[in-house]
């Protein structure tokens, strides 16, 4: 999910180290990155979901409490003894 404020322009820009051993690539450290790149990337899903979830339940209990105010079904209601 793209951030609407974040222009993408300096992320394209931005150089990124790669790992030498004895002036080769050192494939062991890249891949020790990859894992845990692909780690996050699954956290970051799990609470996007875990996110969209909470959202989705505040936004039918908002319903719900509108619709038991309306039908006049929130707490006690004793009209009888507001004098």
């Amino acid at each position: 999910m793209a951030q609407p404020s974040i222009s993408q322009e300096p992320i394209k820009e931005q150089k990124i180290p790669i790992p030498f051993k004895n002036r080769q690539p050192a494939l062991d450290e890249q891949k020790r990155i990859v894992s845990y790149l692909d780690q996050i990337s699954e956290k970051q899903k799990t609470l996007l979901k875990i996110y969209a979830d909470i959202d989705n339940q505040i936004t039918q209990l908002k319903q719900s409490i509108l619709t038991k105010a309306f039908r006049g079904q929130l707490g006690k209601q004793n009209f009888n003894n507001d004098l």
